[in-house]
């Protein structure tokens, strides 16, 4: 009796000291206890912390949810693990076991998921017999995505030997439970005939009732399906596979796929743009839209755009010439905003010259600097002009006039060299041009000397580039005398001259021997002018 008394005595005092410990730990918060959650509860809690970004708490709960055989939770683990959130670092492979673990209780979206997981070997090995197993499971239990993929599989082979009678079947059931893909799908095999006796009717029917899918019908995007379905019609109607030949249908439908992104249907409704097909031809929409496509698109094609610059070129001449001012300036300035040089030139004509429109001298000059920068020598030739006269609010450029008219007329342009004679230099006349010198001629300054012709030349250093800097400080005057009896010709004094025309430097040649010209030489150019001048 009097040791049983001792040891509850002992009892009463240790659980009260256990009680006081607890209540301490609790106190300072060094432990937690949370009760027991239900799955339900725990992966409710989860749903929470995930809304508040709360990663690495949602997968905690999620874990317990999960470890009970809670499929949403184990589908949840599976989405997060498979993305990199915070708290929670991606990891396919564990993302996997967890869309297995769901999908070997039944869930038909896991099971595709289980599908997705095999074919593209996420987290596990790929395996495309796998992935046939999974989405079979998931197709059996009406899952449209499932269905879809599973059609394509047996469409093209892939982890089964190729059935088209199976694809058909698939496709049918996911394009009846909505998939917009397995519609255009099964379309392409009513009309072509695959897995199924070929019916363009029914072809029809599932083309258009992807083209109009409430989800998909007003997205703009290179990649939707609608966008297919509608160019897989247009073709139907262009060729009258099965239906009365309709261009007009035919345009409409590309022209709603290309308003709704799709790079295909630009480039197809810019050739009918071009071509005037099912549409009153209009190249400068042709050049937008082929200017719109990707360069890296497998439907880009710089040359049908070329072509269209080219033709709205010849199509603004044209009009231009024919006086319809309208339709030169719209497809003049769809070339020219493409960079062709002709067209920007010729636009620089038309407002310079108030042609059809009004007079406006720094839209002209805009067009002709744009031109000249393609070394268009026409373009420069009229900037040299303009600059030399100083039209409208410009004022007179000395110095740019003398560098574009040169440089032009060294490249040869008949214009440039009449404007140095006419305006810049008169009764001088364009005669040569060697090592970047032009040489002119005062063709009446010649005069008769014991038989001789004395001739002056005026020889001016031409720039290469029309970018570059230039000023009209320096040239020389050379007088020449020439033999034409006897073809021979001797330089007798040079002057330098500065930009004032104040000379800075007189020399006389050494020897006035006459010599005969040097073949390709400025001198055979000089002797070659002066001796048809004075016959």
């Amino acid at each position: 009796m009097k040791w049983s008394l001792i040891i509850i005595i002992l009892l009463i005092i240790g659980l009260n000291g256990c009680a006081s410990i607890n209540n301490f730990l609790a106190a300072n918060n060094v432990i937690h206890s949370e009760p027991k959650l239900s799955p339900a509860q725990a992966f409710a809690k989860g749903k929470q912390s995930e809304k508040r970004s709360q990663y690495a708490k949602a997968v905690s709960f999620y874990l317990i949810a999960a470890k009970q055989g809670n499929t949403p939770a184990e589908m949840r683990l599976g989405q997060l693990y498979r993305e990199d959130h915070d708290g929670v670092e991606k990891d396919l492979a564990t993302s996997a076991s967890w869309f297995l673990k769901a999908a070997r209780q039944g869930n038909a979206f896991a099971q595709y998921e289980a599908g997705k997981i095999y074919y593209y070997g996420r987290g596990v090995k790929k395996g495309y017999h796998q992935a046939l197993i999974w989405y079979e499971k998931a197709a059996s239990h009406g899952n449209t995505a499932a269905q879809y993929d599973l059609g394509h599989m047996y469409y093209n082979g892939i982890g089964a030997k190729r059935n088209l009678r199976s694809a058909f079947k698939w496709y049918k059931a996911s394009a009846l439970g909505g998939d917009v893909h397995a519609k255009v799908s099964l379309g392409y095999m009513y009309l072509r005939g695959s897995g199924v006796e070929g019916d363009i009717k029914e072809a029809v029917k599932w083309l258009y009732s992807a083209a109009n899918d409430a989800a998909w019908k007003n997205i703009s995007s290179d990649n939707n399906p609608s966008n297919e379905a509608r160019l897989a019609l247009a073709s139907i109607y262009e060729n009258g596979e099965g239906v009365t030949k309709d261009t007009i249908k035919a345009f409409g439908l590309i022209k709603d796929a290309s308003d709704h992104g799709s790079i295909k249907g630009k480039t197809g409704l810019a050739r009918r743009y071009m071509d005037g097909d099912g549409v009153v031809k209009d190249l400068p929409t042709a050049i937008q839209l082929l200017s719109e496509v990707p360069e890296n698109s497998k439907y880009n094609n710089h040359s049908a755009l070329v072509a269209a610059v080219h033709g709205a070129l010849l199509e603004g001449e044209k009009a231009y010439k024919q006086k319809r001012y309208k339709d030169a300036l719209r497809n003049l300035e769809a070339a020219a905003n493409y960079g062709n040089a002709k067209a920007q030139d010729v636009l620089g004509d038309m407002y310079f010259g108030g042609v059809g429109i009004p007079k406006n001298y720094a839209h002209a000059t805009e067009w002709w600097k744009k031109a000249a920068g393609q070394d268009d020598l026409k373009a420069i030739t009229s900037l040299g002009i303009s600059y030399w006269i100083g039209v409208g609010d410009f004022s007179r450029n000395r110095d740019d006039a003398i560098k574009y008219l040169l440089y032009a007329a060294k490249k040869g342009n008949k214009h440039a060299r009449y404007a140095l004679e006419t305006l810049v230099f008169p009764r001088w006349h364009y005669v040569t041009t060697l090592n970047d010198q032009v040489g002119l001629i005062r063709r009446d300054r010649m005069r008769k000397h014991h038989g001789l012709v004395l001739f002056l030349v005026m020889s001016i250093s031409a720039p290469d580039a029309i970018q570059n800097e230039y000023r009209f400080s320096k040239y020389s005057k050379l007088i020449y005398q020439a033999d034409c009896e006897n073809q021979t010709i001797g330089l007798r004094r040079i002057f330098e001259y500065a930009s004032g025309g104040k000379i800075t430097n007189s020399l006389r040649h050494p020897s006035i021997e006459m010599q005969s010209a040097v073949s390709g030489s400025a001198e055979e150019d000089y002797l070659e002018y002066v001796c048809s001048v004075v016959k």
